[in-house]
């Protein structure tokens, strides 16, 4: 595999369907499905990233990179001495640090939201901090037709393989059950 019309292509010579029936849709589903398989299945080197950023006095929050997914580990940094915050959920947050105005060297984080990490103690000063992450990279598509993945076509071929037998299995089963009739359904 060399590009996206490459997948396409094999996808339906695989399944030995046409596009009529294998839209363009339904295999960039398939794509995103893969894709997000491996990112949560696979611990590749090309989806860890490292930015570098400042805790804002008074503020207990830091923005996250737009590419951001996942937080590997944040670390502050104070006369080149690093230190690592340790990751806890908002509500440990919330009982061990509830006052946001008060302030302190920080110790913990947490996911606020997608864009956000909650920093406690707030911070008592401007503070560097280095985050380490995960990031998902673009998507294989019919706008961007030759992404990282088509350069691991092993991998991302034998994911692909997994998705479409699934659902060949899942359209052999519907025929059989259409076949059995209401109420007789398999399992």
């Amino acid at each position: 595999m060399t590009d996206y019309s490459d997948l396409l292509t094999n996808v339906r010579n695989y399944t030995e369907t046409s596009s009529d029936v294998l839209s363009d849709a339904v295999v960039n589903t398939f794509i995103v499905n893969v894709e997000n398989k491996l990112f949560k299945e696979v611990d590749l080197s090309y989806y860890r990233k490292y930015d570098t950023a400042s805790l804002t006095q008074d503020i207990a929050f830091l923005s996250l990179p737009g590419d951001w997914r996942a937080t590997r580990y944040l670390q502050i940094v104070v006369s080149d001495v690093r230190t690592t915050l340790l990751q806890k959920d908002i509500s440990f947050m919330t009982e061990y640090w509830p006052d946001r105005t008060a302030t302190g060297t920080p110790k913990y984080y947490a996911d606020w939201d997608q864009d956000t990490h909650y920093i406690a103690p707030t911070p008592s000063a401007n503070i560097a901090v280095e985050l380490a992450y995960l990031r998902m990279p673009d998507t294989l598509s019919a706008s961007n037709t030759s992404t990282w993945m088509c350069w691991k076509p092993i991998m991302y071929q034998a994911f692909l393989d997994m998705q479409v037998q699934q659902l060949c299995w899942h359209l052999v089963l519907a025929q059989y059950n259409a076949c059995l009739g209401p109420n007789q359904h398999s399992t």
